[in-house]
């Protein structure tokens, strides 16, 4: 299978030798409704699904999803709002319509950069759910590959245009509590014990290898899919990636920082494993602007043989792979 590594420098190599498309921008003023499609069609991809079939002005022309139960009930929410669309697995043929002129990736993480950049060398504006990237290299490369197409490409941080969170940015930078010289951001979950289970053979309606994509081979083990995936760094970053890149941001946004650039970070575990673990972001200015307590915090992380590790392995590779992104 090929590595992500290899996968994503494909791409790059694809886009400097002139792979690219005609931009179907111009298919906004040619049609009454915006040809669109939806790639992951569970959790956010069916919230999607849900508000843009509401819509006037935009036809999901295409859904995508490497689950088959998980396709046809995506198709049947389209084609309950009016016409059906075409379902398919792989969403690189979605690619080869002209008309499609935006796409939504809802997809684990480790497919969000690659699916993207994809989309925009295709020339097609790219809606791609948080985190934008599975590392910071990934979205140098997402960045420029936006500015390379001349397309548009938005993350899901909702609280952007959350109108309470946008009020209270407002009144913030008004001067309301005065100036804001540091913002702490928190995140505490409370996570399920995600138990001892073996390697198996995946679903019917499942293709795994498909899946897995740009990822490092590995069996199917069924505690991870379809949501426990984001704390096992193949395909996720944990809970930093998930919910605290929320937390962050509005962090971010407080400050009126347009840009983020880490000095240093690092985790540590606390002394008791129940208090979870931190996680510190420095700016160049080395002032802290970011705090994000531990994934699993509070909940018991001393579990036998938990996914398979002993448990002080389990605690180091808690605290190596699932908080943090390799950078």
């Amino acid at each position: 299978m090929t590595s992500r590594r290899s996968f994503l420098k494909q791409s790059a190599a694809g886009a400097a030798v002139g792979i690219t498309r005609t931009s179907t921008v111009e298919a906004d003023s040619r049609n009454d409704r915006m040809p669109v499609a939806v790639v992951g069609c569970g959790g956010m991809g069916a919230e999607h699904l849900t508000r843009l079939t509401q819509r006037d002005d935009v036809e999901v022309r295409y859904v995508c999803d490497v689950d088959a139960l998980r396709l046809a009930a995506a198709a049947k929410t389209v084609e309950a709002a009016g016409k059906a669309p075409q379902a398919v697995k792989d969403f690189r043929g979605i690619l080869d319509d002209r008309d499609v002129v935006a796409v939504w990736h809802a997809t684990p993480d480790h497919w969000h950069t690659p699916g993207a950049i994809l989309t925009a060398d295709a020339g097609k504006h790219v809606y791609v759910e948080k985190p934008c990237s599975h590392n910071v290299r990934e979205g140098r490369l997402l960045v420029e590959a936006g500015d390379r197409n001349n397309v548009v490409i938005q993350v899901g941080t909702q609280s952007r245009s959350t109108r309470t969170v946008v009020e209270a940015m407002r009144r913030i930078h008004d001067g309301m509590i005065g100036d804001i010289v540091v913002a702490k951001a928190w995140n505490s979950q409370l996570r399920e014990n995600l138990g001892d289970v073996r390697a198996s053979p995946p679903p019917a309606e499942l293709d795994f290898e498909l899946w897995q994509g740009p990822a490092p081979e590995a069996p199917f083990y069924s505690n991870r899919i379809p949501y426990a995936w984001r704390f096992f760094f193949s395909y996720g970053v944990g809970d930093m990636g998930n919910d605290g890149v929320h937390n962050v941001d509005v962090a971010a946004w407080g400050l009126q920082l347009d840009r983020l650039e880490p000095f240093q970070t690092f985790a540590r575990m606390i002394e008791d494993p129940w208090d979870g673990i931190e996680a510190y972001c420095h700016a160049e200015n080395k002032v802290p602007l970011g705090f994000v307590e531990g994934i699993n915090n509070k909940i018991r992380v001393i579990q036998r043989r938990a996914y398979g590790f002993r448990d002080e392995e389990y605690l180091r590779l808690k605290i190596l792979t699932c908080m943090l992104p390799k950078l």
